[in-house]
Parts: C-alpha cells; sequence; structure tokens
C-alpha cells in the first residue's frame, strides 16, 4: 500500500504550548493523540494510516477573541497542514470545532473533548 492509499488523520488542537511541538506526546494532549492513534492502529492492523499533529493556531498562547471567527484560520491552517480531502480530522476542543464548522468543514471531521475535560476516549468499530 503506497502513502496515497494510506488513511490520513490529522490531529487539530489549538496551540503550541511554549517549548513544544505541536501535540507533543509530552503533554496531555499530546498523549491522547498517541491512545487514539495506538487504538486505532490496533482495531484496524490491516489498514495503513499516517498521522499528523497540527495546531489551528500558530501561536504558543490562547488567541484572543479579535482571533477568532474568520474562515481565513482553518484555510491558512489547510495550507500549513497540507490538507487533502478525504483526511480526516480530529478537532479537539469547542474553540477548534467552532473555527472548522464556521469554515464550512464537516466531511470526515470528528470532533473531541479536550482532554483537559474528557474523562475516556475510545475507539469502536463500526
Amino acid at each position: 500500500m503506497t502513502n496515497r492509499e494510506a488513511i490520513r488523520i490529522i490531529f487539530v488542537g489549538i496551540h503550541y504550548k511554549p517549548g513544544f511541538k505541536a501535540l507533543d506526546s509530552a503533554t496531555k494532549t499530546g498523549r491522547a493523540t498517541d491512545y487514539i492513534t495506538q487504538s486505532i492502529i490496533s482495531k484496524y492492523p490491516d489498514k495503513q494510516f499516517l498521522f499528523s499533529k497540527t495546531n489551528l493556531f500558530n501561536t504558543n498562547h490562547l488567541p484572543q477573541a479579535y482571533e477568532l471567527q474568520s474562515k481565513q484560520n482553518v484555510k491558512q491552517w489547510s495550507e500549513r497542514a497540507n490538507y487533502k480531502k478525504p483526511d480526516i480530522i480530529i478537532c479537539f476542543g469547542k474553540i477548534v470545532q467552532a473555527e472548522f464548522k464556521r469554515a464550512g468543514y464537516s466531511k470526515n471531521i470528528i470532533n473531541a473533548q479536550h482532554p483537559s475535560f474528557a474523562a475516556t476516549v475510545i475507539v469502536t468499530g463500526k
């Protein structure tokens, strides 16, 4: 199976934690993405996946209100993440989810509670 045939799953957090890469495994959200990644791989061993960890905002602080509610946020993310249909996007948290919804993204989107608020993440089959 080539990379073109692999299923690409992109995790999207809100912003960088100072001193860490996007959704770094040393952070709570990064550990959640690692858990989800391993769960998917073990649940579907016959499939190939490409996983990417990204943040919607290219900053190391929580965006201010004036930085939100713009379709440009997702457009800029899309270019940085090299998003292409039919990639699957996993959005962490209500702010990220709202930005993608505002930008008209509805297919292949999985909304996940931010790990700071989530108790358990379970990957289930069909």
